[in-house]
């Protein structure tokens, strides 16, 4: 989880965009997520990026493909390998009424004790 958003280098990323529709992301951030792969990845600050984007992290260098954003309550999301589910999770936007609505995430942990 960090406050700002990463830059992913790829047409169609929008989790980090600002009010003039620029990326504002963070390219080291993005390297850092690359090299760990989790499996979510959590944000905000940049409220007009509201919503959820799946990263399809390539086997060899700092190639990504996206899949679809999502600005809205996403479909159960099941994880496979090399990828990551990165959210902007920003409650206010800038006219503070109809504020966006908090994200319910539920990810299953392998080897903890219940």
């Amino acid at each position: 989880m960090t406050h700002g958003p990463p830059l992913i280098p790829s047409p169609g990323y929008a989790l980090d965009l600002n009010r003039e529709g620029s990326n504002c992301g963070c390219p080291m951030l993005c390297a850092a997520i690359q090299q760990a792969r989790p499996k979510l990845h959590c944000f905000g600050h940049l409220h007009e990026g509201y919503g959820v984007q799946e990263v399809v992290w390539k086997p060899e260098g700092m190639g990504v493909e996206l899949e679809a954003a999502s600005r809205d309550s996403a479909e159960p999301w099941v994880w496979k390998d090399g990828r990551t589910m990165l959210v902007n999770a920003a409650i206010m936007n800038h006219g503070e009424e109809d504020n966006n609505k908090p994200w319910v995430v539920r990810l299953q942990l392998g080897g903890c004790p219940r």
